[in-house]
């Protein structure tokens, strides 16, 4: 009988021990690891989604910047969202990943709709957009420029290479330019150290201009003066395809200045040239026969319209 006893209360022992389904309070409880990896107790055991602003706000930043990937796409909306005044939210790869996966044509469509959009018409002369640039000297070490282009206009008002990228040397062409143009309401840059100085923004102090600064990582609140840098380089490449040794000194830089700002239509100025916006020229003022001219070896290259 004792033994028939024992043999039961054994049988009992390993039926619980080998069953996962029955639990006793002396037993200790046996998780597995990839269980209890999935279970996110730090939200009392349950998954809470992304609000719907944090897809908007991914598909926004991807049609933006369409060549970014899903990694610069999440770290720039956490630099962006990173609680200051709301409530922190942050994003993962993975997240983009899924986001922009089942999404593509919701990007292909905000990048249409940013394409197609009219930009809001400015006054001349009210806002200039200021930002530095790289670019190479006939194979030598890059060389920063300075690039300021009127809002309202598109005219590019200086572009010039600087043997120092330092605030005294912004400043000093910057006072050039309120010298020879007269002094804006605004200027728009980015973040930039050479920017954000004491001296840089004590001096726009005491011109009485305001300082417009982008946001962290967001390029495209300064597109005007992006854009025109976008087609310098274009432009540069193409020459140094026919001229490698072929260097940017002052006659160059004027001449893509002149070509920029009186030979080359603008969509959004409805084809007006950025000179005959800046003088309040429309279209049918002519004068005088059209003169064709290029420059850079060909790469430059339009038709002059005198008024």
């Amino acid at each position: 009988m004792p033994c028939l006893v024992l043999a039961l209360v054994a049988a009992a022992v390993v039926a619980m021990v080998l069953t996962p389904r029955l639990r006793h309070p002396w037993l200790p409880r046996v998780v597995s690891p990839r269980r209890e990896l999935a279970s996110p107790t730090q939200h009392g055991g349950r998954f809470h989604p992304k609000p719907p602003w944090v897809r908007k706000e991914v598909i926004r930043l991807k049609a933006f910047m369409p060549k970014a990937g899903c990694r610069t796409i999440s770290l720039t909306f956490n630099r962006l969202h990173d609680g200051k005044g709301k409530r922190p939210m942050s994003i993962g790869k993975s997240y983009v990943a899924g986001v922009l996966k089942s999404s593509q044509e919701e990007v292909m469509q905000a990048r249409r709709q940013l394409r197609r959009r009219k930009p809001r018409a400015t006054e001349r002369n009210r806002i200039w957009a200021l930002d530095l640039t790289y670019a190479g000297q006939g194979g030598g070490q890059p060389l920063p420029f300075l690039g300021v282009l009127d809002h309202g206009t598109r005219a590019c008002l200086a572009l010039q290479a600087l043997e120092r990228k330092t605030t005294v040397a912004v400043l000093r062409a910057l006072l050039d330019l309120v010298e020879r143009f007269g002094r804006p309401a605004a200027l728009r840059t980015d973040n930039e150290a050479t920017f954000t100085s004491r001296l840089f923004r004590f001096t726009l102090f005491l011109l009485g201009i305001r300082h417009q600064r982008t946001e962290p990582f967001a390029p495209w609140q300064n597109g005007r003066v992006e854009r025109f840098f976008g087609t310098f380089k274009r432009c540069r490449r193409e020459l140094l395809e026919e001229q490698p040794n072929a260097a940017l000194g002052t006659t160059e830089l004027r001449a893509f200045r002149l070509w920029y700002n009186h030979l080359r239509p603008h969509q959004s100025l409805e084809g007006l040239t950025p000179a005959e916006a800046w003088s309040c020229q429309g279209k049918g003022t002519s004068v005088g026969k059209p003169v064709r001219l290029e420059a850079w070896g060909g790469v430059l290259s339009g038709f002059y319209v005198p008024n």
